[in-house]
C-alpha cells in the first residue's frame, strides 16, 4: 500500500515537473510573442499615420503641376509674341 502511494506520488511529482517545464517554454514564448505584437502595432500605426498625409502629398504635387502647366503656358505665349515680333520686323 505504502509502496503504492509511493509511486502514485512520484509519478504525479514527474507529471507536475513536465508541466511545470512546459508551462515556463509557454510563457517564455508569449512573451516573445507579445513583443512582436507591440512592434507590429507600432509599425502598423505608424503606417496609417503615413497613409494619412499620402492625400494630402498627392493635392500638393496636384497644385505644383497645374501651376507649372500656367507657367508652361505663359511661356509658349510669350514666346509667340516674340516670335511675331521678329517677323514683323523682318526677321
Amino acid at each position: 500500500m505504502v509502496l503504492a502511494l509511493l509511486v502514485f506520488l512520484w509519478r504525479t511529482y514527474k507529471m507536475v515537473k513536465d508541466a511545470f517545464s512546459s508551462f515556463e517554454q509557454l510563457y517564455t514564448d508569449v512573451a516573445v510573442l507579445e513583443s512582436a505584437y507591440g512592434k507590429m502595432q507600432s509599425d502598423n500605426q505608424s503606417l496609417k499615420k503615413e497613409t494619412g498625409e499620402l492625400p494630402e502629398l498627392v493635392n500638393r504635387m496636384r497644385r505644383a503641376h497645374n501651376e507649372l502647366e500656367g507657367n508652361q503656358e505663359m511661356l509658349s505665349d510669350q514666346v509667340d509674341g516674340l516670335h511675331y515680333g521678329v517677323v514683323m520686323l523682318g526677321g
